[in-house]
């Protein structure tokens, strides 16, 4: 019964709202080779994805960095590692080139290059058992954070002569920027399966790493210099693959393994503390797997993955849109005659949506895989300033201060994503904090004067109400008239 709905959902939404194709292609090429795309971002207009590769002069997997412009024709193609089977799972970027994050072997390696794709730096670390990168960060103070597991060193202080265990822990390095040199390196963890699958920071400088504990999902809050300050449990999920910081809360996408030994992708709402706010599953009865997610221009939400359910060939790439309720917006499959999987999937300025991944065929095996949807036309909308109603008070009363959010709307953004200013005052004082408006006025001024507020979307659109405010003055002078003396004497006051 769960299929059936989830399918008659898929069915219905697909006719009412949908991102159009715009173009599919797919990058690799020869014969029984392994080619596909792990990761995409987008700068100065051009696509850049990070992967492998095998076609292109050796029968080992390759670091393939692969740049596109908008139509899917190749301007970069730059090739890293050597002769063992080398992958790419994460590509970050500033104004000096691209940092890309993965394996090289048996170890953990990050490589750095220019923006041209051409070779500038890497970091090769471990030996023995072992050792990935699963994400890369460019972090605000400047150097790069590397996050994934160790399958042979454990604590905090690290010989790279000794190995201490061969459980799989937790491994965080944070790199010079400048030059790849290790700054510290840490690995946590005490059971036997444990990693880290996604890393962000937050604007106050906590970095949040997901991933899982061998058990379930984890959530760790960590500070610049390496520091676990807190952890806590995701319930109902087997990993964390990914998550999004928003609006005060985290969305965390990853799976669990079902009773009828199926996957289950979860989304679950939590605050920064862990506790769960709203929580969904998606899927349908075969193998369902999530890899990353992106917050929209909408307030919605997408995941991209692959999917055995749904009356695929075999595994198929999968994209979900959904909303802040759990509901579904928009998916799409992409079903070739074998496995097909999407990595990742990001939106540009104007809306469009790309996905990476991989396809395999007969002919060529796999490819690397990339899909560019048209842009949906989103508008953003202006904020709505309703009427704030004038204040008249007596001279000695005080204002009463002004709530805001109680006066405006705004479709595309939340009551805390507004910016307030006023204009217009000359005698009265405003201040605004935590969008509530306090009017003050000096002692000796009584009269009227009239105050603009304005709200202000981040995307610079805005509205205004024009409020009064008046103050009585209660002290008469007193007038003295017509008084006439009696008998026509003189009157004195």
């Amino acid at each position: 019964m769960k299929f059936w709905m989830f399918l008659l959902s898929l069915l219905l939404h697909a006719t009412l709202y949908s991102h159009q194709v715009e173009w599919i292609k797919k990058y690799g090429g020869e014969s029984a080779k392994n080619d596909e795309g792990k990761d995409v971002i987008f700068r100065n207009n051009l696509l850049y994805t990070v992967g492998f590769e095998s076609s292109y002069g050796g029968s080992s997997k390759d670091i393939w960095l692969l740049g596109l412009d908008p139509d899917g024709n190749e301007v970069i193609s730059e090739q890293f590692g050597g002769s063992s089977s080398d992958i790419a799972y994460s590509l970050d970027s500033d104004d000096s080139g691209f940092y890309i994050a993965g394996k090289k072997g048996s170890n953990a390696y990050a490589v750095k290059s220019d923006l041209n794709g051409l070779y500038q730096f890497d970091l090769s670390f471990g030996s023995g058992y072992s050792k990935t990168f699963y994400d890369v960060l460019k972090l605000s103070d400047g150097n790069i954070l590397l996050v994934g597991f160790d399958f042979s060193y454990k604590g905090d202080d690290i010989d790279p002569g000794e190995e201490v265990n061969v459980d799989k822990d937790y491994l965080v390095i944070k790199m010079d920027s400048n030059d790849g040199s290790i700054i510290w390196n840490k690995t946590y963890g005490d059971s036997d399966n444990e990693e880290i699958d996604s890393v962000i920071e937050l604007s106050d400088g906590t970095i949040l790493l997901a991933g899982s504990d061998g058990d379930s999902g984890i959530v760790m809050k960590m500070d610049l210099q390496g520091n676990i300050e807190s952890t806590f449990n995701v319930p109902g999920f087997d990993c964390v693959k990914d998550l999004i910081y928003d609006n005060n809360k985290l969305l965390l996408l990853g799976y669990k393994n079902s009773e009828s030994s199926s996957f289950d992708v979860k989304a679950t709402f939590t605050d920064l503390n862990g506790e769960v706010i709203s929580n969904f599953t998606f899927g349908g009865v075969g193998y369902d797997f999530p890899t990353s997610i992106e917050k929209l221009s909408s307030g919605n939400y997408i995941f991209s993955g692959y999917t055995s359910s749904f009356d695929v060939s075999d595994n198929a790439a999968w994209l979900f849109e959904f909303d802040s309720s759990g509901d579904e917006i928009w998916s799409y499959i992409y079903d070739q005659e074998y496995n097909d999987k999407f990595n990742s999937v990001i939106e540009l300025p104007d809306h469009s949506l790309v996905a990476v991944g991989g396809s395999e065929s007969i002919e060529t095996y796999s490819d690397q895989l990339v899909v560019k949807f048209q842009g949906d036309d989103v508008v953003n909308q202006p904020p709505s300033v309703s009427d704030i109603l004038d204040q008249t008070i007596n001279k000695g009363e005080q204002f009463s201060t002004i709530n805001l959010d109680d006066y405006v709307s705004d479709p595309d953004n939340d009551d805390s994503e507004i910016v307030w200013s006023y204009g217009g005052n000359s005698n009265l004082s405003i201040t605004i904090v935590d969008r509530v408006a306090a009017i003050t006025y000096p002692n000796n001024w009584f009269g009227s004067e009239t105050i603009t507020f304005t709200a202000e979307d981040p995307n610079g659109l805005s509205d205004s109400d024009i409020v009064t405010f008046t103050v009585n003055n209660i002290d008469q002078n007193i007038v003295v008239d017509n008084i006439l003396p009696s008998n026509g004497g003189s009157l004195s006051i």
